[in-house]
This record gives C-alpha cells, structure tokens and sequence, in this order.
C-alpha cells in the first residue's frame, strides 16, 4: 500500500516510537490476504483448467506474509472490505504454482512495499512433508523475482533463482530454485474479488471475521482521509474533473464545488478513470429516461462503457468475475 494504505504512516510512525518496548515492529504469525468469495474460487478453478492446471487451487491471495504487529494495525481499518485481484500470470516451479497480479479497491491499489502480492497455488494431487515452509515458499517467489528485478521489468522469464533468507520469524533460508514464468495476455487475465483480512481472524471455513466495530472512530478517520488524499493526487483524475466551472464556461452550467462534493462517490470514480466520456453517455441516457422506457434502449451505451472498463485495470472493482 506505498500510497493508499501507508498513507497512514504518520499513525505507524507514532505507534513505534510510543512501543518500543512491546516489539510492535517484530513478525507474527499473521498473513495478510485476500480470502476468495466462493464464486471466485470455482472462477479460479475453471480458470486454472483452461490453463492446464486443473490439479491446482488457490485460497488466499497474500498481501503481506509475516506482517508486523504494525503491518495489522494499518490495515484493520481495511478488513473485511471487499477488494478485488487481478491475476496477470503464474510462476511455475518445482515446489509448485504461484499467480502474480495487482490487488486494488475503489480507492486504488493495495500493495506493500516490501512483498509482491502473491497467490499460492497448491497441487492437490502432491502430499509435502512441511505444507507451511512449502507455503512460503511459494508466497515469496513473486519478491524474489522482483528483487532480482525480474518482475515486473520482463514478461517472461526461466532460469535459477539464487538461496533467500528470511530474518523473521522463522529465520529460514528459501533454497535456489529453477523457476520459469509468463505474464498473460490482457485477454487472459481475470480478476478476482474477495475480503481484505487478517489470518488471525480467519474461520475454519475460510471467512474473515474481523469485527469491525472494535475499530477506533480515530483509526477509521485516518485511514478513510489517507486513502482519500491518495486517490486525489492519482494520475487518473485530470484537472478538468475537478475544476469549479468559470463564468465564461456557460454561466453556470458547468461543473460547481457544491455539486462536486455532494456528487455519489461511484459516480466520481467513474470520471476519475480513462472511460469518462462512455461512463457520462450511458448516464445522460439512463437520466433521460422517462418512467415508462425500458433500460434496454440504452443497450448501446453500456456495452460501449462495460467494453470501455474491461481494457482498463482501473475499473477492476466493477469488472471482477467476468469473462
């Protein structure tokens, strides 16, 4: 989350000076990920058919493996929201499968600096000795390829990646590993939608249960502010969509500050992104409606937005599960 969710630095930096002496930069056992929705895990599994991978599974996209007692506390404000993952290829390696991709919500891009979000993909057909160490193995290739300034920089890859140290919690050393990979084609990719949590809060049957009202008002501020400056300074949103209309502009008829801050927060996202004119089309028509006009005659309008927002990653959150 360099921008949107470590916006909440200032919180962070805070934390760590005032508990220096309850470890809250140390690791925990605590991933934290995105848990699939039922219907994005058969999309997944239907998916990964087509790919040849009908043995593999995945359950959980990982944002953070090991997260600091800090890493939990910026992103409690955010658990049990739902975020979406676009997967954009797979690693392939002896130890098995791991999909690579870019994790977002409708306020941007969730990521962490330190860790490549990660979706481990386990073949079921094989039993491991240490499903765990296998795990994070498997969690860590995406960074490993980054850090060897592979990915994102190369759409494929295959070769040896050198031994990986790991300082906590466990302190083991991922072996070298031959390991290839591929970014799909923008027509292959898919896009994932789930809930943004804790392992910590995780039930038996994969549901996050995160009480969200043990969150302090002051934490859900700072977190809603810093996610709202982030999405502000995106290079998405031009200038003219947030400019207060001259006079010399139609007197009037323009765009004002008032209508900007009272305008429904899907409706400025829609403008933020690079499918503002097909968004503005399909809404002057559905607005022009009469009560007895049936949706279907902006038909044209639709296909040409829906089209428009499936080229572009930006919109990931309306176009998550379809084809």
């Amino acid at each position: 989350l360099r921008n949107s969710l470590l916006g909440v630095s200032s919180v962070g930096v805070f934390l760590i000076q005032q508990t220096d002496c309850d470890d809250s930069t140390k690791k925990t056992n605590n991933d934290i990920v995105m848990t699939l929705s039922p219907k994005s895990s058969e999309f997944l599994k239907n998916h990964l058919s087509k790919l040849g991978m009908s043995n593999f599974e995945g359950k959980q996209v990982i944002i953070k493996k090991s997260a600091t007692f800090d890493d939990v506390y910026l992103y409690e404000p955010m658990m049990g929201e739902r975020v979406v993952f676009r997967l954009k290829g797979v690693i392939k390696s002896e130890s098995g499968n791991t999909g690579f991709g870019r994790m977002s919500c409708l306020t941007g891009e969730i990521n962490h600096e330190d860790f490549l979000t990660s979706l481990p993909l386990i073949d079921t057909t094989k039993q491991t000795t240490n499903h765990a160490q296998n795990l994070s193995i498997l969690a860590h290739l995406p960074t490993r390829l980054m850090r060897a300034k592979l990915l994102p920089e190369k759409a494929h890859w295959k070769g040896r990646l050198s031994s990986y140290y790991l300082k906590e919690p466990t302190q083991e050393t991922h072996p070298a590993i031959r390991c290839e990979y591929s970014v799909f084609p923008w027509k292959s990719q898919i896009v994932l939608e789930g809930n943004l949590c804790a392992t910590q809060y995780i039930d038996k049957d994969g549901v996050c249960m995160f009480d969200r009202s043990v969150l302090s008002s002051e934490a859900e501020t700072v977190a809603v502010e810093s996610r709202k400056s982030d999405r502000e300074a995106s290079p998405a949103e031009t200038e003219s969509d947030t400019r207060v209309a001259s006079s010399s502009e139609g007197g009037g008829g323009g765009e004002t500050e008032t209508d900007s801050e009272t305008e429904c927060p899907v409706c400025k996202y829609m403008k933020g992104g690079p499918c503002k004119e097909a968004f503005l089309s399909w809404d002057m028509c559905i607005s022009n409606l009469s009560s007895k006009e049936d949706l279907k005659t902006c038909y044209q309008q639709t296909i040409e937005m829906m089209s428009c927002m499936r080229c572009h990653e930006y919109y990931d959150s309306f176009t998550a599960l379809t084809d």
